[in-house]
């Protein structure tokens, strides 16, 4: 399960906090649910909780695909450091409004808005900027039909080594849409 829902908040403020070495779990074909943080579900994605997720420090957290999923509206993700994360995204699955920002990934797979199984056609109002994304796998990925995201002012620094294919990325480019 999920280490740390917030379905049932309002405004809460998750700062300064170390989540570290989380494994994959779930049923052995099955790790969906394995969130380090999930704010919200998709039955309740038109409410606004207003999370603050800002200076925490993420190593290893290789729960699921999803290190952070952010499924409602108005939260705040700044000033982190995800590491070492090989196969997890800080995600905008469902919502709006929310602002990312002032992040720094290493070694990750970076910021994904959507899926392409998505039945929603925009999560309106995003706003991504001022994130520093370096390693061979990084990327900004918009993989269903979003037009209402703001990029501004983000690095991606790709090194060497090979990216690690999702179904819905081709893997060539730091900024796929």
């Amino acid at each position: 399960a999920a280490e740390l829902v917030l379905d049932d908040s309002l405004y809460p403020q998750i700062k300064d906090n170390f989540f570290g070495q989380r494994f994959t779990g779930g049923p052995s074909a099955q790790n969906n649910g394995w969130e380090t943080i999930r704010i919200g579900n998709s039955g309740i994605s038109a409410q606004t909780i207003g999370a603050e997720i800002v200076g925490n420090y993420f190593e290893g957290d290789e729960g699921e695909a999803e290190t952070i999923s952010d499924k409602t509206q108005n939260n705040h993700i700044a000033n982190n450091t995800f590491r070492d994360i090989r196969k997890g995204w800080v995600t905008a699955c469902l919502g709006g409004g929310g602002t990312y920002e002032n992040n720094t990934f290493f070694n990750t797979l970076g910021l994904r808005v959507g899926n392409t199984d998505d039945q929603i056609p925009d999560h309106p109002g995003l706003t991504l900027s001022n994130n520093y994304l370096q390693g061979p796998n990084e990327k900004i990925l918009l993989p269903g039909y979003q037009t209402d995201v703001r990029i501004e002012n983000n690095t991606v620094y790709n090194g060497t080594g090979t990216y690690q294919s999702e179904t819905y990325t081709t893997g060539r480019y730091s900024l796929e849409y």
